[in-house]
C-alpha cells in the first residue's frame, strides 16, 4: 500500500506527468452524490497525497433569474452533504483533503480548479445512462476529457482499481495506441501505472490498410511485389519499436490490426475481448471546426465503455 511523502504538503509542479514514486501529489474528484461519484472520490483518494472534492451546484438546474435566497441554501446543504463524504473518506484512507462547493458550469469549473490546484489527475464517476443526474444532459465527463489539459480517469468500476491499489491483484491495462503524440502520454501513464503495482499491459494500434498497385499503372519488377509487402508491414514494425522502448516488452501484449475506418468501437470491443479493468487513450483534444475530418477515438470511448477509461491529453514535454 502506498504511502504519503512526510512533509509533503506542497503543490506539485504545472506538469501534468506525475514524478511522485508513491502518489499522485494532488488530483481533483468530481463529486456529485451519486453512488459512482462515491466509488471514484474513493478511487481518488487511494491514488493522492492532497484529494480536493469539488461539486457544482449547476446555474443550468436554477429557474431563470433564480434569487439568492434560494441559492445560498443550495450551496449550503450541497456543503453539508460534501463534509459527510469526506469525513468517510477520512476513515479509509490516510490523505490530506480539502472540499469546495461552487455555483456555475461544472465542466468549466472543474476544469479551473485542476489548473489553479496543479492537479495531476481528474477523477469522475461515470454517468450511468438513463439514470436522474445532478448534471445536465450534456456530459461533463465528456466535454473535461477533451479540454481538461491532465489526464480524466473515470471510473465506472471502482473495485479492480481498489484491489490493484491495495496490492490484492494486476491491473489489466488496455492501451489504445498509434504512432502520434497522444499515444506517448497514453503509454506513459501506462508505464506510470504498472511502476505503481503489477500490470498487465494490452497495448492495441489499428493500422491502414496499403493502398493496392494496379498492374496497368507500373512497371514491373521482380521486387515490387517485396517493396508492398515491406511497406505493409512498417507500421507494424514501428509500433513495436515504440512498445518496446516505452514499456519493454515484460507483461506486455501487443495486437495489431486494420483499421476498417472505424477505429473507436474495434478498439473498444478489443478490449472488452481482453477483460481490461482500464481502457487508456489520448486526444488531440480539438474543438470546433479543428475536429472536421476527425472522427474522436476518445470521445466514443469515453460515451460508450463500460469499463474504467482514463483519457489523457497531448503532452509535448514527454520524452
Amino acid at each position: 500500500m502506498w504511502l504519503p511523502q512526510s512533509g509533503s504538503s506542497s503543490a506539485s509542479s504545472p506538469s501534468a506527468v506525475p514524478d511522485d514514486p508513491l502518489r499522485l501529489v494532488v488530483v481533483v474528484c468530481g463529486v456529485d452524490f451519486t453512488p459512482s461519484s462515491e466509488q471514484a472520490a474513493r478511487v481518488a483518494a487511494t491514488l493522492a497525497q492532497r484529494l480536493i472534492l469539488v461539486h457544482v451546484v449547476d446555474e443550468a438546474t436554477l429557474p431563470m433569474g433564480a434569487p439568492e435566497g434560494m441559492r445560498a441554501p443550495m450551496v449550503r446543504a450541497a456543503s453539508d452533504r460534501l463534509r459527510e463524504e469526506e469525513n468517510a473518506l477520512r476513515g479509509l484512507h490516510t490523505v490530506s483533503i480539502r472540499t469546495d462547493v461552487r455555483l456555475g458550469r461544472p465542466a468549466a469549473l472543474l476544469r479551473q480548479e485542476t489548473e489553479s490546484s496543479r492537479a495531476r489527475l481528474l477523477v469522475l464517476g461515470a454517468r450511468r445512462r438513463g439514470a436522474r443526474h445532478a448534471w445536465p444532459e450534456r456530459s461533463v465527463a465528456e466535454e473535461l476529457a477533451e479540454t481538461a489539459k491532465i489526464p480524466t480517469l473515470i471510473v465506472h468500476q471502482a473495485a479492480p482499481l481498489i484491489e490493484w491499489l491495495q496490492g490484492e491483484r494486476p491491473l489489466r491495462v488496455f492501451v489504445a495506441a498509434d504512432l502520434s503524440a497522444p499515444s506517448e502520454a497514453a503509454l506513459y501513464w501506462a508505464g506510470w501505472l504498472r511502476a505503481q503495482a503489477p500490470c498487465e499491459i494490452f497495448a492495441a494500434c489499428l493500422g491502414k490498410e496499403p493502398e493496392r498497385v494496379r498492374s496497368d499503372e507500373t512497371v514491373p519488377s521482380l521486387f515490387l511485389g517485396e517493396m508492398v509487402a515491406k511497406a505493409a508491414h512498417t507500421p507494424e514494425r514501428l509500433f513495436e519499436e515504440k512498445i518496446r522502448t516505452r514499456l519493454g516488452l515484460s507483461h506486455v501484449h501487443m495486437r495489431f490490426g486494420k483499421d476498417s475506418g472505424h477505429s473507436a468501437p474495434t478498439l473498444l470491443q478489443l478490449a472488452l475481448e481482453e477483460r481490461a479493468d482500464l481502457m487508456i487513450v489520448g486526444t488531440h483534444s480539438r474543438q470546433g471546426w479543428h475536429r472536421i475530418g476527425h472522427p474522436s477515438v476518445s470521445r466514443f470511448v469515453v460515451r460508450h465503455a463500460p469499463l474504467n477509461v482514463l483519457v489523457c491529453p497531448e503532452q509535448p514535454d514527454l520524452a
